[in-house]
């Protein structure tokens, strides 16, 4: 047997326990039901024996007062005269042989007996019927004594197991591991109660811990530290729990673990990464309500920044387009200037910048495919230079002047400044060059004249001709001369021959040479045939010309192939064929 106490195995007739000292109270209620019982059968053959030794001295009074007793005159006289045998007095009262009442103790006499009188035997019997009764309610005693005894026994055995289960969960509970489980494996195999109960509160406390570990009360390695020591009880149902919950433990671990790198990332602004965490926290988890709302965030920061992205792009889209735009306007490409604006409209169509840079593009291209002659103006360069009272040199340029609302126009004119500059700086070295003879008798003063006329002003090409004529004063005459300014209306660059003409050089030169061959058959008696040796000898593009409506007209000075009263001589080279900017 085992000690209620302590639930260390002790010897069944043991009083005390061992090895804690506390009394065996199994055998001390065994012991008291025993002495009880035997008391109860004691005092019931004592019973017996005065209720046999009374039953003997009422008999023996029953006779002495029977013998004693005097017997009355008139029952002696009826008894003398009238005797009677006792055969014929039982017949005569039948009554005698019936035992109506059932009682006990009292004998059927059969009617051919002779009556006999057997009051001892009758006290004999009553005896023995009141021993029976005593039997009966010592064994009913003894029944009842047996079921309380096994009533108390099996509360006893109840108490016992519970204090045990109840000291497995307190020592488990205290952190004594080994102690509790070295007690349980002690009773759970003799004793399926005191499994059952251990059973179920380990389970609840499985359940408790848990509950902890859902609170965050319970740090992941302390839960796992109490399934571990849990696992050592060798309880079937308990390591299913165990195993289940771990499974949850870890998921659960996973999960948390997910919702804290996606608050991370959130905070950090990786919001495509904090909805990856977001989506792996599991509904099990209390964090998942705010995982959702997590990703809901998650998703308006990732909107936000898209627009912001796409406001960004679409502003970078704007600046690029009107840088590029103005780039290819001060080269005088208006078209693609116009096509690049025309692109980032696209992606901006009401975007008010971009619709100004386009209307101002489309009217640059227009004003560089022909400049409205009307805008066009004249500065007038006038002086007569003076020695005292006399004239020395006379000065009168013209030279033509844009409008400055156009970067290619205002290139143009700043050309055509450094030109005139250059012809005003001329005219002083003529007069102080000539300010020494103007006291010689006959002395003409010297002159530098310059008119501009527009020769072409058509498909972006500008051309001024101008016409000059200077004389030193002193000279027999003075000399007549061509000039040119041709340029490109959208760059504002000065044009050659070579930036105009889309033939080779070669092909060129053989149009130049045919065009004099024609006009030496023409007028063979007034030019010089010299002049198709000059020609032959230009190199390229080297001829002098300028640009008019009918074509590129090539010309030479007076005296250089004909006589100066001819004035000059030039051909024409027509434009189709020859030039690039016809399609424009």
């Amino acid at each position: 047997m085992f000690c209620t106490n302590c639930g260390k195995e002790i010897e069944s007739d043991s009083r005390f326990c061992p090895y804690c000292g506390a009394k065996n109270l199994e055998l001390e209620e065994s012991q008291m039901t025993i002495n009880y019982c035997a008391n109860q059968a004691n005092n019931s053959v004592e019973l017996k024996k005065q209720q046999e030794v009374q039953a003997v001295q009422e008999m023996q009074e029953a006779q002495l007062n029977q013998n004693v007793q005097p017997m009355n005159q008139e029952a002696q006289l009826n008894q003398n005269a009238q005797p009677m045998n006792q055969e014929v007095q039982m017949n005569q009262n039948p009554q005698m042989n019936q035992n109506p009442q059932g009682i006990e103790g009292v004998y059927q006499v059969p009617n051919n007996t002779t009556y006999v009188d057997n009051t001892q035997d009758t006290a004999m019997a009553q005896t023995k019927k009141n021993n029976k009764k005593t039997l009966l309610i010592i064994g009913g005693i003894v029944i009842v004594l047996a079921v309380g005894g096994g009533i108390g026994g099996y509360f006893a055995y109840q108490n016992h197991v519970n204090k045990q289960a109840d000291k497995v969960i307190t020592l488990f509970n205290d952190g004594s591991y080994d102690e509790s489980i070295e007690l349980y494996e002690k009773y759970c195999l003799k004793k399926d109660k005191l499994r059952e109960q251990v059973e179920e509160a380990l389970c609840t406390k499985v359940d408790d811990a848990m509950k902890e570990y859902e609170a965050e009360n319970l740090s992941y390695y302390d839960i796992y530290n109490i399934l571990d020591e849990l696992e050592y009880f060798d309880n079937e149902v308990l390591d299913d729990k165990i195993s289940a919950v771990s499974k949850l433990i870890e998921k659960l671990e996973d999960s948390r673990r997910n919702y804290k790198y996606g608050i991370s990332e959130l905070e950090d602004g990786y919001y495509e990464e904090a909805i990856e965490y977001f989506k792996m926290v599991i509904p099990e988890d209390k964090n998942y309500k705010d995982a959702q709302a997590g990703i809901e965030t998650a998703n308006e920061k990732i909107a936000e920044q898209e627009a912001e992205e796409e406001r960004q792009r679409l502003q970078e889209l704007k600046e690029d387009a009107l840088y590029d735009a103005e780039d290819s306007a001060y080269y005088g490409e208006y078209d693609e200037a116009i096509a690049t604006i025309q692109e980032a409209l696209a992606s901006l169509p009401n975007d008010q910048e971009l619709l100004e840079a386009q209307k101002k593009y489309e009217t640059m291209k227009t004003k560089t495919m022909k400049v409205d002659a009307s805008s066009i103006s004249y500065d007038q360069y006038d002086k007569t230079y003076k020695t005292e009272d006399k004239d020395i040199a006379i000065v009168n340029l013209k030279f033509p002047k844009l409008p400055e609302d156009i970067k290619s126009y205002r290139s143009i004119n700043e050309s055509i400044q450094i030109l005139q500059d250059q012809y005003i700086s001329y005219g002083e070295e003529m007069a102080n060059t000539t300010s020494s003879d103007a006291e010689d008798e006959g002395f003409m003063p010297s002159r530098l004249e310059l008119d501009c006329e527009v020769g072409y002003n058509d498909h972006g090409i500008l051309s001024y001709k101008f016409t000059g004529y200077e004389y030193f004063g002193g000279g027999a005459h003075g000399k007549a001369y061509y000039g040119n300014c041709t340029f490109d209306l959208s760059t504002g660059y000065s044009l050659d021959l070579d930036d105009i003409v889309a033939i080779s050089e070669d092909e060129f030169h053989q149009k130049v040479v045919d065009a004099f061959t024609e006009l030496v058959n023409q007028n063979d008696s007034s030019i010089n045939p010299d002049i198709m040796n000059l020609i032959e000898d230009t190199y390229g593009f080297d001829f002098s010309f300028y640009l008019a409506n009918d074509g590129i007209h090539i010309y030479y000075d007076p005296y250089t192939i004909v006589d100066y009263a001819l004035d000059f001589v030039d051909v024409i080279i027509p434009y189709e064929g020859v030039v690039n900017f016809l399609d424009k």
